[in-house]
């Protein structure tokens, strides 16, 4: 193999491995409140628009009410599909915050 066949086999293969990837990210939304529309969630979009501007790519929102069995199963389902999770909510004026 001559010297500017084996350059070029290099660059090829390294390329390959250069290919950029975003980081993947979800938001949790949790609350009855919520999860039932009686308050809009304006802070998912507001994060999602923010994460995005950071270069990150945002796959899925979801929403469960304050159930905590609920919550730790949506967090592990997230934890394994994306490489960050954004959690909000649970910061209003009701008895269970």
């Amino acid at each position: 193999m001559e010297d500017d066949t084996l350059i070029w086999y290099e660059a090829s293969h390294v390329n390959n491995f250069l290919r950029y990837s975003p980081m993947l990210a979800e938001i949790l939304s949790t609350g009855n409140e919520v999860l039932s529309g009686t308050i809009v969630d304006s802070n998912a979009a507001f994060i999602a628009s923010r994460l995005e501007e950071s270069g990150l790519e945002v796959r899925r929102h979801t929403c469960v009410g304050d159930d905590i069995d609920h919550i730790a199963a949506s967090v592990k389902e997230i934890a394994a599909r994306t490489d960050i999770a954004i959690i909000t909510g649970g910061l209003g004026p009701t008895g269970d915050d």
